[in-house]
């Protein structure tokens, strides 16, 4: 998955569609796919992004700590937020009994 830099109205747009099916970036709890997003945006997005506003306020409560220990993503593909600082592409490993037991939760 890819998003546009999210300091502009169409990253924020692209994201909070993504969230507003969704808890987190792309599993059903925090992993490392979250950290790299939340790294991109700078602030809080304005009020309109209810989802995206969400999201970042419950990822914001983890500590820099917490956010480095998160899991690497459990499904396949990659996430890539254009602008970004951050340069590291996550290397997603396909593990099938989290898949499993998202479908669960």
């Amino acid at each position: 998955m890819e998003f546009d830099d999210l300091s502009t109205e169409e990253g924020l747009t692209q994201l909070d569609a993504h969230l507003a099916s969704r808890s987190y970036i792309s599993s059903c709890w925090p992993t490392q796919n979250d950290a790299i997003v939340l790294k991109a945006i700078k602030s809080s997005p304005p009020e309109k992004f209810v989802h995206s506003r969400r999201w970042f306020s419950h990822m914001k409560s983890f500590g820099a700590a917490e956010l480095k220990g998160l899991p690497e993503e459990v499904s396949q593909g990659t996430v890539k937020v254009k602008g970004s600082q951050e340069k590291r592409e996550v290397r997603i490993k396909r593990n099938l009994f989290r898949l499993w037991l998202c479908t669960f939760l």
